[in-house]
């Protein structure tokens, strides 16, 4: 009976520490892809230097996620990036005008 709630205990431990640490990648991811859009937005008015993508990429590469897509069509940026965690994909898609 005890080795069993010691095995119940050390499995909610494990997922609850799974579930923080994928929310705490998430949040990161969340704010990664909208600070690329916007940086790809502004690359393409002019206000900061460089091609749009090739910054996005930059910023993606240092922050350790995969820059998916970056489109800009009609003025707005779209940029998808992603990061894999153990079995997990998580993915974020934003736009910037």
């Amino acid at each position: 009976m005890m080795l069993g709630l010691m095995f119940l205990a050390t499995s909610l431990i494990f997922v609850s520490v799974t579930a923080s640490n994928l929310l705490f990648l998430s949040q990161k991811l969340s704010f990664a892809a909208s600070q690329g859009a916007v940086l790809a937005a502004d690359s393409f008015r002019g206000v900061s230097h460089g091609f749009p993508c090739e910054a996005t990429a930059s910023l993606a590469s240092q922050l350790d996620l995969n820059l998916v897509s970056c489109r800009i069509v009609k003025g707005v940026s779209e940029v998808e990036m992603t990061k894999n965690h153990g079995l997990f994909l998580l993915s974020y898609k934003a736009f910037a005008k």
